[in-house]
This record gives structure tokens, C-alpha cells and sequence, in this order.
């Protein structure tokens, strides 16, 4: 079966490589261009008819066009993630598709929907409050 896919299922797009975070561990090297949201776009068309598609950073929603580029993927593609640290996730956008629907919920399925996959690390888990 996969060797007679002409596509991925799924893959992770780098909406961007910038971040407000400066994790140690972090393999993004800093001083990379960001794409232009055409450009954006165009790279998504050409994925179309993937199943998932995963879109990832440095920290996405920093990319200053993020909520029309989810919007744009949200009409593309099945399944939608977002991989984010969480920290621009605000009570004033918290009601915008984003994370929607709970992670366990992605092992239905469900088409269309956007989820959140947040990346905790024990200093951003350190500077949480509840």
C-alpha cells in the first residue's frame, strides 16, 4: 500500500522558525527567512490531498498571517494540528478553531477538525499558572 502512495498521509509544515522561546535543546537555527503567506499557500496546494497535515515552528502562531493560513489548511486538508507551545493562546483567541477538540479525539478521526498539540518543557510548565 505505501509503496503505491504518490503522497504522504501526513506531514509537518514549518509555518515558521521563529520563536519566543530559547530552549536549549531547540535544533531551529536562528536567521532564517520566513516564507510570504502566497508562498505559503502555494506550498499547500501542492499537498493537497494529503490526509494531515501538521503545522509546526519554531512557534506558528507567531507567523504573522497564522489565522488566515489555518483557515486556508482548514480548507484543504482532513485534519489539521497544531504543534504549539501554547503561550499565544489567549482567552480573547482561545474561541477561534484552535484546539477545538480534545487530543484523544484525533484518534477518531473526525474531518475537518484542528487540533492542539502543545510542547511543555519544564521551564515553560515552571512559568504556568493555574
Amino acid at each position: 500500500m505505501v509503496a503505491s502512495m504518490e503522497i504522504p498521509l501526513s506531514l509537518t509544515f514549518q509555518l515558521t522558525r521563529a520563536c519566543n522561546y530559547e530552549c536549549v535543546y531547540c535544533s531551529e537555527p536562528p536567521g532564517i527567512p520566513t516564507s510570504s503567506p502566497d508562498a505559503v499557500k502555494a506550498m499547500l496546494d501542492k499537498l493537497v490531498g494529503m490526509r494531515r497535515i501538521i503545522l509546526s515552528g519554531g512557534e506558528p502562531m507567531l507567523y504573522k498571517q497564522f489565522w488566515e493560513i489555518l483557515e486556508y489548511a482548514r480548507a484543504r486538508f482532513e485534519i489539521v494540528v497544531l504543534s504549539t507551545n501554547g503561550s499565544y493562546i489567549t482567552r480573547d483567541n482561545a474561541h477561534r478553531p484552535i484546539p477545538g477538540q480534545v487530543a484523544n479525539e484525533l484518534l477518531h478521526q473526525r474531518p475537518h477538525e484542528v487540533y492542539a498539540e502543545l510542547a511543555l518543557d519544564a521551564a515553560v510548565v515552571r512559568g504556568t499558572r493555574s
